[in-house]
């Protein structure tokens, strides 16, 4: 089972123990950092593996959380390693630009807080498909490739599709990873696609819907390497009818030049 982490201030230690209770005794695994000890390449690698194996996590934002560079660390991390972020409004406060379109739990009166609802969004959000749980580039090739490409029925696109080559990707890499970061793409088509394939070798091996296209800083995707001039997404893995159209069809010649080095290929404008 997949953890729930917590982010919060230590100034809000009190309420994040009850917090911490009430979560627990719904049944799920609990993770926050309690040492009070922030700082230090140790104590965020062991933030960085925390969040990468969260299914969500809960910021309690108050003042002091919004002016917390570690808080807005978490939440950051976690927004760009693709895991889902749930603010829990503890005291007014406006959110973060990047937080406001996310839906929030008002947890400011303390005669009439939603646990109820906490737990309904966290059970939700545990039993969606976790993007850490996509097979690896190697894997999902190989489980594939048990038909020879010249074989496979060629895919009809009934979307806008971006196709991107991820040939050269590490194997071991998650194909979402692989998939998401960095690129020298056209912005304007990126966001007018409804989804994103990642090929290997002629074969497509995964579908993504970006939800959000940014610059390819380390900003924008804590523990990457900016990449001037490149874009990435911030999404998750396409739905089931997406995947049965796309993922295990080998992409038509035309999308195949021999000797074209761009990796990306835009179906709606060939």
């Amino acid at each position: 089972m997949r953890h729930i982490f917590i982010s919060y201030n230590q100034a809000d230690s009190d309420f994040c123990e009850i917090l911490h209770t009430t979560i627990e005794q719904a049944g799920f695994v609990v993770w926050r950092d309690s040492s009070g000890l922030r700082g230090g390449d140790d104590w965020r690698k062991g933030i960085d593996d925390a969040i990468k194996g969260a299914c969500v996590l809960v910021v309690v934002m108050t003042p002091e959380a919004k002016a917390s560079e570690y808080v807005t660390y978490e939440w950051a991390f976690a927004w760009g390693a693709g895991v889902k972020v749930i603010p829990l409004l503890l005291k007014q406060t406006q959110l973060p630009p990047r937080l406001e379109p996310l839906q929030y739990l008002d947890f400011t009166n303390r005669h009439f807080r939603p646990w109820d609802g906490l737990i309904a969004l966290l059970r939700e959000a545990q039993s969606a498909n976790p993007l850490d749980d996509v097979p690896k580039v190697a894997t999902r090739a190989a489980e594939i490739r048990t038909v020879r490409n010249s074989d496979r029925e060629p895919a009809i696109f009934r979307h806008k599709a971006v196709l991107i080559s991820i040939n050269r990707s590490s194997a071991k890499t998650s194909l979402y990873e692989a998939t998401r970061y960095a690129w020298k793409i056209s912005e304007s088509k990126a966001k007018e696609a409804e989804v994103i394939l990642a090929t290997v070798r002629g074969l497509i091996v995964g579908a993504f819907i970006a939800e959000e296209w940014l610059p390819a800083t380390s900003a924008n995707f804590p523990g990457r390497e900016d990449v001037p001039g490149r874009l990435g997404f911030v999404g998750r893995e396409a739905p089931t009818d997406f995947q049965n159209l796309y993922v295990g069809k080998r992409v038509p010649d035309r999308y195949r030049k021999r000797g074209a080095a761009n990796p990306i290929k835009y179906t709606w404008s060939v």
